[in-house]
């Protein structure tokens, strides 16, 4: 509602005078018209736009049908009956959606509501996995201290026992061994090779 109004008869800026701007909103008329407004339903939204906006509230019945006026119809009902909405508040008409004032507003918290609860619960699950993959990481840590801890203490025992220092003394010789033995299939392949060749 835009009007032109004076604000006072002295023609002085910063200064108003309420019962001035009051008769002259009473005689155009413009607190009538806020009145029938608000006694009526000022809002309104196409039934396709407020299925996509506001399927959110309600996204099985949202789906339950491909005609978006049964599907806002189907959205608004859930809302209703969860006690989010009164009936009186809104009016589904053949095109659109007719809310009273503020209504529409109402809808628009509802649906961030529902947006936030989502997010959260997204958030919450990434925090539970990446919680759990530390959990895990950290164990694997824990299992190595515990494995080094008990080959160190083991080390420390051993390194004193004569048996050990002869075993240490002997592994050398034993790979040494294996060695020979293995040179000698070697020999053998080689042999059979030029066997063949020749």
């Amino acid at each position: 509602f835009v009007r032109c109004l004076i604000p006072n008869e002295c023609k002085k800026s910063g200064m108003l005078e309420a019962g001035l701007v009051m008769n002259q909103l009473t005689c155009n008329g413009v607190l009538e018209g806020i009145r029938i407004c608000r006694k009526g339903f000022p809002n309104r939204i196409q039934h396709p736009d407020f299925k996509f906006r506001y399927k959110i509230l309600a996204p099985e019945e949202a789906k339950s049908n491909e005609d978006p006026k049964m599907a806002a119809d189907a959205i608004l009902k859930k809302i209703v009956g969860q006690k989010r909405l009164v009936e009186d508040n809104f009016r589904v008409g053949v095109t659109k959606v007719f809310f009273k004032a503020g209504i529409l507003a109402h809808m628009e918290d509802l649906r961030d509501e529902t947006l936030s609860a989502i997010m959260i619960g997204i958030q919450s699950n990434v925090r539970w996995y990446i919680g759990m993959i530390q959990k895990k990481k950290r164990k694997q840590q824990m299992d190595a201290r515990k494995t080094i801890n008990k080959n160190v203490k083991s080390w420390c025992k051993l390194r004193t026992w004569e048996w050990f220092i002869l075993l240490g003394k002997t592994k050398p010789l034993i790979a040494q061994a294996k060695e020979g033995a293995k040179l000698d299939i070697l020999k053998a392949k080689v042999a059979e090779v030029k066997g063949v060749l020749a």
